[in-house]
């Protein structure tokens, strides 16, 4: 099946949920793309009933609103290292978010999954989207095991140009995947620009 009809097939299933206004600062050519990516994570967190999620690359906090905005989501742990007044801006003062302002390759993990009285449903990985750094973040995931791993900017968007430091994110994610170096689990692309992949009912 062409990516064309995929997409077409799944919003003949699940039409479409997002109304939210977008952020005029957003490149106008993005805009399908945002918003279809956005209605795509909101079904996952439906299907999988995601409840508690450990993001990984917080930028604004555009996404991080989004999920926590959904009824089902209860708690939302996103890390994002950025110097910014700006960094987390949209979900500043959010009851469901703790924001943890530091780098996913010195947070301590091990302390996290110790302390941390809540299973971890989804972990959310949108953060820097070279190798390494992707690698780093998927290990990271597969220590909480949650119940669905999801990467974003898995292709680049379809309305802009292809951005070859993305394929870093694909890269890594085939790494964990494949059976004779990782975990031998399925990768599932979804409209538009992300994968993911269940590991636990």
């Amino acid at each position: 099946m062409n990516e064309v009809k995929y997409v077409e097939d799944f919003y003949n299933k699940f039409p479409p949920i997002y109304n939210e206004p977008l952020d005029p600062e957003i490149n106008e050519g993005r805009v399908k793309t945002f918003k279809e990516d956005h209605e795509s994570l909101i079904r996952l967190i439906e299907t999988h009933h995601c409840r508690n999620i450990f993001e990984i690359g917080t930028s604004r906090g555009y996404t991080t609103k989004l999920m926590a905005d959904h009824p089902i989501v209860q708690k939302i742990v996103s890390i994002d290292p950025w110097e910014s007044k700006r960094r987390g801006d949209q979900v500043a003062g959010n009851p469901k978010v703790t924001a943890v302002k530091d780098s996913s390759f010195r947070f301590d993990i091990t302390n996290f999954i110790k302390e941390s009285c809540h299973s971890i449903d989804m972990v959310f990985i949108d953060g820097d989207h070279d190798l390494h750094s992707v690698l780093n973040d998927t290990k990271i995931a597969l220590l909480m095991r949650p119940r669905i791993i999801v990467w974003h900017d898995w292709i680049g968007p379809p309305d802009l140009p292809f951005c070859p430091e993305w394929t870093g994110v694909r890269q890594a994610a085939q790494f964990y995947a494949n059976k004779e170096f990782g975990y031998g689990f399925k990768i599932i692309p979804i409209p538009l620009i992300m994968a993911y992949t269940q590991l636990r009912e």
